[in-house]
């Protein structure tokens, strides 16, 4: 009898132990029930979501097209305010990789900013600073050489600020509206 109580008590053991697997493959299907409706649910709302993802994409497409038309603005307005200051030419802005590229469209070329000629360097910077803003231009120009001092000079009278030059250069011809202030030997 002791045999068999063994046995049926070892029966019950395996039953028990039979049960909680169960119970643990239970558990898992439920999840596997729950995930198959969350994956069902997600792909009936992915069309809605790629809509709302192409709404957003063109959104996107006209916000970055008004925002280049407001720089490409801005960039032509800040190019017609240096025109009105350099003594001829027009000036070159581009924006490449996210960097300011400067020149100057001169003689059929433009010449980048870095490779200027001292006397192209003063006219740009004096364009630049007009183009800016600013209310007092002052400016060595000594490499302007008379003739070029003077188209400068004449340039500079429509502009509206008070700019002072300074040069060991006499100008061929002094455009109206100019003072001239020597300083040192008398002449």
């Amino acid at each position: 009898m002791d045999a068999d109580i063994k046995l049926l008590e070892d029966r019950v053991a395996g039953l028990r132990l039979r049960v909680g697997q169960l119970k643990a493959t239970e558990r898992i299907m439920l999840q596997a029930h729950g995930l198959e409706t969350q994956i069902t649910k997600a792909k009936q709302e992915a069309p809605a979501i790629e809509a709302d993802i192409q709404t957003l994409k063109e959104e996107l497409a006209e916000l970055t097209g008004q925002q280049q038309r407001i720089i490409n603005q801005a960039l032509n307005e800040f190019a017609l305010r240096m025109e009105q200051a350099l003594p001829a030419g027009k000036p070159s802005i581009r924006i490449e990789n996210d960097k300011v590229a400067l020149g100057w469209l001169i003689r059929d070329a433009v010449v980048p900013f870095q490779a200027m000629s001292g006397g192209e360097r003063v006219s740009f910077d004096i364009a630049l600073a007009h183009a800016f803003g600013a209310d007092i231009i002052a400016k060595e120009v000594a490499e302007l050489d008379p003739a070029r001092l003077e188209v400068a000079l004449q340039k500079l009278t429509s502009i509206p600020c008070q700019t002072i030059l300074s040069t060991c250069h006499e100008p061929k011809s002094i455009p109206a509206g100019w003072t001239i202030v020597r300083v040192g030997a008398e002449k």
